[in-house]
């Protein structure tokens, strides 16, 4: 989840010659429909003033489909979910251009069942949930491990993933439902009737359910309500790397060098380049004496 949009973004082929949504104006931009990348697509447009049946074309793509037309220049653009706005550019065929954190429309991804079902064997779904929360402590122990299996499991790169679900990282994995989470689900019932899906108002409040959880998170120990007025992202470490304070989170960076366990951490942008620095001048001079497995390799750069 990123509650202030976090996760959707605005992406273009690398080579396209449009520099923000402003160039967008009567191409062609894909979407999978209804869904939060389809909310914050259309409220960017909107916040151009422009009139989203008549000023640009909207088509719908699934993610996969829609990073094969970026890379073959199908489209003019694409509007996407978690992880693809930070995928395809991390795989080179895409520039971001607008980040979903610009419209504020809360990205949110959720857990659902059929009410039946649910009131039939509320301890499968409890069950069911507890897992789901019990992956989310694994996560948050140890990120990069998780990172380099999830890798292995989906493809997605561990580096991608690791932005996302690391210490300050892109998604909060929150599992409380908290008012802006509900609130976006209602802007996603919005979102239909512009598509003409629906021609009645949807009240969320008949179909979000957050006893299950609830029970879930008590049976694991958790305190809902605390976490539910708790907005606080992941915390990095105190000390850095190199054993300095890291007293802004946002100023920190990372490197992630190939190998090593743990993903090293400074407590500003300058510091992360200069270890970036140094890093490259040990692999220059680890090319002439080393064996090709004992060579240090940043895997990825990340400033927060």
């Amino acid at each position: 989840m990123g509650l202030r949009g976090a996760g959707n973004a605005l992406l273009v082929p690398l080579n396209s010659t449009v520099q923000s949504i402003a160039d967008l104006k009567g191409k062609t931009i894909s979407v999978p429909f209804a869904s939060t990348a389809h909310a914050f697509l259309l409220r960017a447009v909107q916040n151009q003033g422009w009139d989203p049946n008549k000023e640009v074309r909207i088509v719908t793509q699934a993610p996969e489909i829609g990073g094969s037309a970026l890379k073959s220049g199908q489209i003019d653009a694409h509007a996407d979910f978690v992880p693809f706005g930070e995928l395809f550019p991390f795989r080179g065929f895409s520039r971001k251009i607008l980040d979903g954190e610009s419209t504020g429309v809360t990205t949110t991804h959720g857990i659902q069942v059929r009410s039946d079902f649910a009131q039939k064997y509320p301890e499968i779904v409890i069950a069911y949930l507890r897992a789901a929360l019990e992956g989310d402590r694994l996560i948050r122990e140890n990120p990069e491990a998780i990172a380099e299996q999830y890798q292995k499991w989906t493809g997605i790169e561990a580096e991608v993933f690791y932005a996302f679900h690391g210490p300050q990282g892109i998604q909060t994995r929150d599992y409380t439902l908290k008012p802006e989470v509900i609130a976006a689900i209602a802007n996603a019932a919005q979102t239909l009737k512009v598509l003409k899906k629906t021609a009645h108002d949807i009240d969320v409040g008949t179909f979000v359910d957050d006893r299950y959880i609830r029970e879930a998170a008590k049976q694991s120990g958790y305190d809902y309500e605390a976490r539910l007025k708790n907005y606080d992202a992941v915390p990095l470490g105190a000390t850095d790397y190199e054993g300095h304070a890291v007293t802004n989170p946002k100023e920190a960076g990372q490197i992630w060098v190939a190998g090593e366990p743990k993903v090293r951490l400074y407590n500003s942008i300058p510091a992360t380049f200069q270890a970036l620095k140094v890093l490259e001048k040990q692999i220059f001079a680890c090319r002439k004496r080393c064996s090709p497995d004992r060579q240090p390799t940043p895997k990825r750069t990340r400033e927060n």
